[in-house]
């Protein structure tokens, strides 16, 4: 099986340093440690990725006991036209009145039936109390485009032509669909209003989507572009099996229904509910697909899931329990904004943890330097994001300076001698992090007169105002300013660059096995010999007192009423201060005392 396994023993943290899931949330990372490994397909093929999920899957059903189909929903399998499978959906008191969803299953086009997504739309027609058509569209590469597509295509004429049947409003639907499936809703979408459907569609729920071929994407956009590469193995759609899809699905890079953010019509698309995951490789498909969407001025509901893998709802721990259910309610709520009729109704029980696009670009909203996808979810998870930043600092300055209490406790003096996981963490992670900086410098901030970043201005009167001139000169000292810290950063890198090759070097000659093992005989051997010098420290004392009374010519009558009084008195007195050095306050007393005697 393919994955990433979490090994135990002195270095069990070190899968951290390797994979870098700083930023995963708690239970997701509590999700892999009881599944025993990361879910991923790391392949270059197909074939190996389907064996690889199959997989997966099996260690699933091993350890987990999926749900039963929920009975609150109806299914009735069909065959349309041309041989296609649909399976529809009807939640139980569904009233009718509403558009009908047509639904294309994930996969990455190449995986994946009507049965793998059951459970997701049942959930789907449920909350969002919806009609939904499944369509079973045939898998590339044997079907690669443009047969896939006609495939789906045929699924929604079905779909749109039997509304009525359905008991859905008539010539009214909306597509959905999750990752592969995401795209092809959006995909589908558009080739309806390529084909004059117009007035037919609704919207469009699209759940992290792939919207761009990876070598579709423009030079401005690359930088933008980077999700492949910062969570290339940090969720199930490995970079490497993304590749394996996209060449399967057969499109060329530019094609606009295999790269959907490339479409000229989406500023004619009337509604998307879009989500995106933060640690997911398609996660900058979703946020430029929202870019897109928010220039052309289409309205949407937008769900950001910070610090979450791809399809991250769907694994059935009880670790997930929680975010599964906030999934499941900001669906239900995305889909009835999708199909409702009234906006005002929807908007007015919006939920903070949504965003709802008013037909006004960000950048009108703010007058002075701005950041591009800047609204309040992602602001949220930015702050958050820094929160998490800020500790492990924290837990890493710790690791590196250690307390001076250091050779009196255990735990903290082995957690110095084998635990290197965040240190060596801090060494492969922060070196990104500054790049990032430098790219967010490069290609986000925008500021005027600076040449290394796009200049954003607000449409103003061609005569310089005076608001605009003080503008201006506010946004030149934030300029400056920010052109210092980018030539500190730069160098800060160039220092890394310099360093980290020594630190390594370090690294493979202190922590390769020998090392450790000889370093843990060592720590042995420095238990042993505690345990003697504690031994004869205890009977230094005794010896003394019994030789200096031996060797003197004591009176016969004084007994040892004498003997044993000195006895007790300078033992005790030798016993107390050796315990006393031997604690945290009393070495800071005595380093404290010896500084003060030698200053």
């Amino acid at each position: 099986m393919a994955s990433l396994s979490i090994p135990n023993g002195v270095r069990s943290r070190e899968w951290v340093v390797a994979e870098g899931v700083a930023g995963m949330l708690e239970d997701i990372r509590r999700f892999e440690e009881e599944f025993g490994e990361r879910p991923l397909l790391p392949y270059d093929s197909v074939e190996e990725c389907l064996e690889g999920f199959g997989d997966i899957a099996a260690k699933m059903a091993s350890q987990y006991t999926f749900p039963a189909p929920d009975p609150a929903v109806k299914t009735e399998d069909k065959i349309i036209d041309g041989g296609l499978k649909v399976r529809i959906y009807t939640p139980k008191g569904y009233s009718g009145g509403r558009p009908v969803g047509v639904y294309y299953h994930s996969g990455g086009w190449a995986m994946g039936d009507v049965d793998g997504d059951d459970a997701f739309c049942r959930s789907l027609s449920k909350g969002g109390n919806v009609v939904l058509v499944s369509v079973e569209y045939g898998l590339a590469p044997q079907n690669k485009h443009p047969g896939l597509i006609n495939d789906c295509f045929a699924g929604l004429q079905w779909t749109l032509k039997n509304a009525k049947a359905l008991d859905c409003v008539e010539a009214k639907i909306f597509t959905a669909g999750v990752s592969a499936g995401g795209q092809l809703a959006i995909a589908l979408a558009l080739k309806a209003l390529d084909e004059g459907l117009d007035d037919a569609l609704v919207g469009v729920v699209a759940q992290i989507p792939a919207t761009i071929h990876p070598d579709g994407v423009s030079e401005e956009l690359k930088a933008r572009y980077t999700s492949y590469e910062e969570h290339a193995n940090h969720t199930i759609d490995t970079a490497r099996a993304m590749r394996a899809f996209w060449k399967a699905f057969g499109t060329l890079p530019t094609d606009p229904y295999g790269s959907p953010l490339l479409h000229p019509k989406i500023k004619h698309l009337k509604k998307v509910y879009l989500t995106v995951a933060g640690h997911d490789t398609l996660r900058d498909d979703g946020l430029l697909f929202r870019e897109k969407l928010e220039e052309n001025k289409v309205p949407y509901r937008f769900d950001f899931y910070e610090g979450y893998p791809h399809y991250h709802w769907t694994w059935p721990s009880s670790k997930l329990d929680k975010p599964r259910e906030e999934h499941n309610a900001n669906l239900a709520k995305g889909v009835q904004w999708v199909v409702s009729e009234s906006r005002k109704a929807v908007e007015a029980g919006a939920s903070p943890g949504t965003f709802l696009s008013l037909r006004v670009p960000v950048a009108s909203l703010i007058p002075c330097a701005t950041m591009k996808n800047s609204d309040g979810q992602i602001l949220h998870a930015s702050k958050r994001n820094a929160n998490q930043a800020a500790d492990i600092h924290k837990a890493i300055a710790r690791l590196v300076s250690p307390s001076h209490d250091f050779i009196f406790q255990e735990s903290l003096r082995d957690e110095r001698l084998f635990d290197d996981a965040l240190f060596f963490w801090a060494l492969h992670v922060l070196p990104n992090r500054k790049k990032i900086i430098l790219k967010m410098f490069d290609a986000v901030l925008t500021l005027p007169d600076v040449p290394h970043v796009a200049l954003l201005r607000l449409p103003v009167d061609a005569r310089v105002t005076k608001p605009q001139s003080t503008y201006d000169e506010r946004l030149q000292g934030i300029s400056s300013t920010l052109n210092t810290v980018r030539r500190e950063l730069e160098a800060i890198m160039t220092q890394d660059e310099a360093t980290i090759p020594q630190i390594q070097l370090l690294q493979s000659i202190l922590f390769n096995g020998t090392s450790v093992l000889e370093s843990g005989r060592t720590v042995q051997q420095g238990e042993k010999i505690k345990l003697l010098t504690i031994v004869n420290v205890f009977f230094l004392p005794l010896m003394f007192i019994t030789s200096n009374f031996g060797m003197t010519n004591m009176a016969d009558h004084a007994g040892f009423t004498r003997f044993g009084i000195v006895l007790v008195t300078i033992c005790l007195s030798i016993y107390g201060f050796i315990g006393f050095a031997s604690n945290h306050h009393g070495y800071t007393f005595m380093r404290m005392t010896m500084r003060r005697v030698w200053e």
